[in-house]
This record gives structure tokens, C-alpha cells and sequence, in this order.
């Protein structure tokens, strides 16, 4: 993350933290301005929680994001727009809340497919390392266990080969998700 990310990441969480204090101050309040003031801080909200998603890449942000749209909407219904405007607004709002949700599925899954390839990147070059491990018999001085070189050169062979196999498996599942 660069120098500008993180800042940008800072004036987001100030934007996000500036529309809470709005929405603590009005939240018991049943006047139509402050109904006004609750719509537009929750819409804030939201925005800022997207762009801390996008951002930051974690999808717990876009699930806020869509229960701070799903918040203005209902207090759009309360505020002093006009009918037709307070529906369409309220409309774009539900629509901006389904969307958020989809980032999230989206976010989730692709958190979920990195965990997967960095396993399977971490298994093959430990198979890798201990299997050269075992091959060397300099390194090991003979004496694994009391078994002979054959037997252990064997061993490591067969981590070796098990490492590149992993290494293509990772490497089919990479050239799978570019296409």
C-alpha cells in the first residue's frame, strides 16, 4: 500500500467518523429536518465505507456500506422531499444497497481463492526445501533416522516431486483466473 493509499484511507475514515457524530446527534430526533440531516448522513456514511472497501479490499466495509444505504433509504421516506423524488431517491439507494452486497459476495470469494493459492504456494515450496533437503545427504550427514541413503533419497525425491506437482497445480489454477 502506497503513501497515498494510506492517506486517502485516513480522509475516508475521517469522512466515515464526521458522518457517525451526525447520526448520534440526530438519531432520536423525529423532526422532518433532522430526518433530512439522518438520510444525508447515512448516505455519507456509505460512501465512505465503499471507498474504505475499495481501498482497503476487505469486504466487511461493502456490508456496512449496504445496511448505511438501506438506513437512508428508509429515513428518505421520512424527510421532507416530495413524493416522487423521495421514491426515486429511496429507489437508487436500495439499488446502491444490492450492489454493495454483490462487492461483498465478490470480495469474499476472491479473499477466499488468495488463502487457497498462498496455501498451495507455501506447501509446494515446503515439499520443495525438505525434499532437497533429504536428497543432499551432505546436508543431513546420513542420519535420518537411522535409514539408509537410498531410502531417504527416495524420501526427498518424492517431496520433490510432490512440491512441482503443487507448483502446477498453483500455476493451472493462476492461468484459470486470468481467463
Amino acid at each position: 500500500m502506497g503513501l497515498r493509499t494510506y492517506f486517502e484511507i485516513l480522509g475516508w475514515e475521517r469522512k466515515w467518523r464526521a458522518a457517525r457524530a451526525v447520526l448520534g446527534m440526530h438519531i432520536g430526533d423525529s423532526s422532518p429536518e433532522a430526518k433530512s440531516e439522518l438520510f444525508r448522513a447515512y448516505r455519507d456514511e456509505a460512501i465512505a465505507l465503499m471507498n474504505l472497501g475499495r481501498l482497503t479490499g476487505k469486504s466487511s466495509y461493502f456490508v456496512s456500506a449496504a445496511n448505511s444505504w438501506e438506513r437512508a433509504a428508509k429515513e428518505v421516506s421520512k424527510s421532507l422531499l416530495h413524493d416522487k423524488e423521495r421514491k426515486d431517491v429511496a429507489r437508487m439507494y436500495n439499488d446502491y444497497a444490492e450492489k454493495a452486497r454483490e462487492f461483498s459476495k465478490s470480495r469474499r470469494r476472491i479473499e477466499k481463492e488468495g488463502r487457497i493459492e498462498r496455501g498451495i504456494l507455501g506447501i509446494s515450496i515446503l515439499f520443495l526445501i525438505v525434499g532437497l533437503f533429504f536428497l543432499s545427504s551432505n546436508l543431513t550427514g546420513n542420519a535420518i533416522a537411522n535409514l539408509p541413503v537410498r531410502t531417504v533419497s527416495w524420501f526427498g525425491a518424492f517431496l520433490v516431486l510432490m512440491g512441482i506437482v503443487f507448483g502446477f497445480f498453483l500455476l493451472r489454477r493462476m492461468q484459470k483466473a486470468d481467463l
